[in-house]
């Protein structure tokens, strides 16, 4: 017999608060009387729910550092991440965006017959001057997640950068305001609660 093991997370009462929020959205939005379908007839109350299609497979490639030097495990060499837009294009698949990807889901938009997302992390200068010339190369939209706080300083991109990637057909995402770890504390935060 396997055990399991849980070790205790002790969590910021910020991470607390959020965790607390999402959940009652939650517990609201699944415990709301909603009808699916108008009864057919005063007597009839049976309701048939036709079953959703299938959803296709979609990967999602996520980087943070396309730049030629490797100095941690999250980056990824210029020539390497050609190396992927090739085989994406070579075996058939096809950049999506989010909203795409949502159409499908929620509308059932057709989507192409091999779906990726392609997205960056905190918005580094690399994915401007390395990953977006190779992007272009092949005609290959991504997603930009940016968090706003750090826009404009040293190593990361500038508004006007943001800007020329939306112009250019990707889109821009907020990766949130500061880039917070929600496990560690905040200065102002009890550490007592």
């Amino acid at each position: 017999m396997r055990r399991i093991i849980l070790y205790p997370v002790r969590f910021t009462p910020t991470a607390m608060l959020i965790m607390a929020m999402c959940i009652t959205l939650l517990v609201c939005a699944c415990t709301q009387k909603m009808s699916v379908a108008p009864p057919l007839n005063d007597n009839d109350r049976t309701v048939t729910i036709a079953p959703r299609p299938a959803l296709p497979q979609l990967p999602v490639l996520t980087y943070h550092r396309v730049k030629p030097d490797l100095d941690n495990h999250m980056n990824v060499e210029p020539a390497r991440f050609r190396t992927h837009m090739q085989f994406l294009h070579d075996h058939g698949y096809t950049p999506i965006s989010l909203d795409t990807w949502c159409d499908a889901v929620e509308n059932g938009m057709p989507l192409p017959s091999k779906p990726v997302i392609i997205t960056f992390d905190d918005g580094w200068r690399d994915q401007y001057d390395y990953a977006l010339p190779i992007l272009d190369a092949f005609g290959f939209k991504a997603v930009f997640y940016a968090y706003t706080s750090v826009v404009g300083n040293p190593g990361t991109m500038t508004w006007e950068q943001l800007r020329d990637l939306a112009r250019r057909g990707h889109t821009i995402a907020c990766h949130s305001a500061t880039h917070s770890d929600l496990v560690r504390w905040f200065a102002h935060e009890d550490q007592a609660a």
